[in-house]
C-alpha cells in the first residue's frame, strides 16, 4: 500500500514540477504569439499559465516534503544515505533558489496584468524563473538518485570536484535531459487542457454562428509544444536505459515480471499518446481528442513512475539480500578452519 501511495504522489509531484520548470518559457512563447498575431487569447493564456505555474510550484514543494517523509518510513534508507553526501551549503542554496523562483513568477504575473511597458523585465523574470529550476534541481536530484541506485556512495560529503564529476556522468546527464523534455511535454499538455476547458465555456456562452474559437488554435499550439519533446524522448529514453546500472536495467527488462509489465504498458501508452498528440497538432481539436491526449500523458507518467519505483524496490531488496548473505559468509569460513582432526590433535 505504501508503494502505491508513493507512486501516485510521486507522479503528481513530477507533473507539478514539470509545469513549474517549463511553464514560464511557454508563457513567453504565448506572449510572442500574441504579439505576432495580435492575439488576445494567447496573452490571456500566458497569464493563466503563469498562475498555474505558481500553483504547480506550491503543489510540487508540498508533495516533495511529503515524499521525503514516506521515503524515510520505507526500509533501506539508501536515498537518505545518498542525500547525506550533498554539502549542506548546496541544500540551503537550493532553498534560496525556490524563494527566488517564487519572487520571479510573482513579479512576472504582476507586470503581466499591467497594460503596456515592462515587457523586457517581464520576459527576463520568466527566463530567470525557468532556468533557475531547470539548471539546478534536475541535476541535483539526478545525482542523489544515481548515488542511491548504485547502492554505494562516498562516506564523506562530496566536494566541488566530485560533485561536478557526477554532474557530467552520462547516467546523470541522460536523466537531466529526460526531465527537461518531459517538462516541455507536460506543459504543452497543460496548455491543451486549459484550451479545451476554455472552448467548453465558449460553446456554452456563444451563439452557434460564432463558431471560430481561438482556443482551438491554442490547443494546436500546446500539442506542437508537447509532441516534439515526446518524440525526442524515444532517443533520450533509450540513452537513460542504456546508462542505468546493470542490475536496474535487467530488473526493468525481464528480471522482475511486474516491473517489466509496467514498463511495457508505459511504452504502449506512450505510442498511443504520440498518435493523439500528433492528431491535435495537425488540427484535430475535437474536445474528446484533446482531453484524451492530456489524460494519456498523465497515464504514461503514472505507469512509468510505477515501473521505476517497482524496479528500485526490487533492486534494493536484492542488494540487501546479497549484503546479508555476504555478512554471513565469513562466519562459515571460520567454522571450516577448525577441522575435526585438528581439534582431536589438541
Amino acid at each position: 500500500m505504501l508503494q502505491i501511495v508513493l507512486t501516485l504522489l510521486l507522479s503528481v509531484h513530477l507533473l507539478a514540477v514539470n509545469v513549474s520548470m517549463a511553464g514560464p518559457l511557454a508563457c513567453l512563447g504565448l506572449e510572442w504569439r500574441a504579439r505576432r498575431n495580435n492575439d488576445t487569447a494567447s496573452q490571456n493564456m500566458a497569464r493563466l499559465l503563469g498562475r498555474h505555474c505558481l500553483l504547480a510550484f506550491a503543489l510540487g514543494v508540498g508533495l516533495g516534503i511529503v515524499l521525503l517523509g514516506l521515503i524515510w518510513l520505507m526500509p533501506g534508507q539508501r536515498y537518505f544515505a545518498a542525500l547525506g553526501t550533498i554539502p549542506a551549503s548546496r541544500l540551503w542554496f537550493g532553498l534560496g533558489e525556490l524563494v527566488f523562483y517564487l519572487g520571479c513568477m510573482a513579479g512576472y504575473l504582476l507586470l503581466a496584468e499591467r497594460r503596456g511597458g515592462w515587457s523586457v523585465v517581464r520576459w527576463l523574470l520568466a527566463i530567470f524563473a525557468a532556468t533557475n529550476l531547470m539548471l539546478h534541481f534536475p541535476p541535483l536530484f539526478a545525482i542523489i538518485s544515481t548515488l542511491a541506485s548504485r547502492g554505494s556512495s562516498p562516506l564523506a560529503v562530496l566536494d566541488r570536484t566530485a560533485y561536478y564529476q557526477l554532474l557530467l556522468d552520462p547516467e546523470v546527464m541522460s536523466r537531466v535531459v529526460h526531465v527537461w523534455l518531459a517538462s516541455l511535454a507536460v506543459t504543452g499538455a497543460l496548455v491543451m487542457g486549459l484550451a479545451a476547458r476554455g472552448a467548453r465555456r465558449a460553446d456554452a456562452s456563444l451563439p452557434e454562428s460564432d463558431s471560430i474559437d481561438p482556443n482551438s488554435a491554442l490547443a494546436v499550439w500546446g500539442a506542437r509544444l508537447a509532441v516534439v519533446p515526446t518524440v525526442l524522448q524515444l532517443a533520450v529514453g533509450t540513452w537513460v536505459l542504456v546508462k542505468l546500472p546493470t542490475a536496474t536495467r535487467e530488473t526493468m527488462l525481464g528480471s522482475d515480471l511486474v516491473a517489466t509489465a509496467l514498463f511495457m504498458v508505459a511504452l504502449i501508452s506512450a505510442v498511443r499518446m504520440m498518435h493523439q498528440l500528433a492528431a491535435v497538432a495537425l488540427g484535430d481539436t475535437e474536445r474528446r481528442q484533446v482531453t484524451g491526449a492530456v489524460w494519456s500523458m498523465a497515464l504514461v507518467v503514472v505507469v512509468m513512475v510505477a515501473a521505476w519505483t517497482r524496479t528500485q524496490a526490487a533492486v534494493a531488496e536484492e542488494h540487501d539480500q546479497a549484503t546479508s548473505e555476504a555478512a554471513l559468509r565469513p562466519a562459515a569460513i571460520r567454522i571450516k578452519t577448525f577441522p575435526a582432526a585438528e581439534i582431536s590433535r589438541r
